[in-house]
């Protein structure tokens, strides 16, 4: 909004310029597109951290449509299930699942022989708890899976803020295991 503003008052100062604005430096319409550019790119950073599927539709479709999106990209089949609806959150738990999933995801796509992703979101009492499975990835020293592997370390401050917990391991079968558990409001 802030940028859109600054764009229709540099449009009224230029409009009331005496002669040729061609010669101003740098020049007032490239400052236009530039402005332009500027609210593409917040637009598209908004979109990226909250995205409108999660505002409009909440978690679950959020995720079923980044799943999608995923094995469109990159040919992994993802599934998802989801055990009980997740009910009364606080958007913010809803933002914190979709960001660790978001980065679960990239770190997924950047792995190699990864075949399949398996996902599965439950409401306890007092927890969300989203549970993701990642097999065929390269073995991992010492069937060790930690936050970092995963590319979760920033989201792992956040869930652990929130008064949550993430944990990971790998299993006999080497499927790397992540599991994220969130309290639905502060102190419950």
């Amino acid at each position: 909004q802030g940028l859109t503003a600054l764009k229709m008052d540099l449009a009224v100062c230029m409009a009331k310029l005496p002669g040729d604005i061609a010669a101003i430096q740098p020049s007032p319409t490239l400052i236009l597109e530039t402005i332009d550019s500027l609210v593409v790119r917040v637009r598209q950073m908004s979109a990226a951290l909250v995205p409108p599927v999660l505002e409009d539709l909440g978690l679950p479709a959020a995720i079923e449509w980044e799943l999608d999106e995923f094995s469109r990209r990159t040919d992994i089949p993802a599934s998802f299930s989801r055990l009980d609806s997740p009910g009364d959150v606080h958007p913010f738990v809803n933002v914190i699942l979709y960001r660790t999933l978001n980065k679960m995801l990239g770190h997924v796509q950047a792995l190699r022989g990864v075949d399949s992703l398996d996902l599965e979101l439950q409401r306890t009492k007092k927890r969300i708890v989203l549970t993701l499975s990642c097999t065929g990835h390269t073995k991992l020293p010492d069937n060790e899976v930690t936050a970092a592997h995963l590319g979760l370390t920033e989201v792992d401050e956040e869930i652990r803020a929130w008064g949550g917990r993430a944990r990971t391991w790998q299993t006999p079968e080497e499927t790397a295991m992540l599991q994220v558990w969130l309290p639905p409001y502060p102190d419950t």
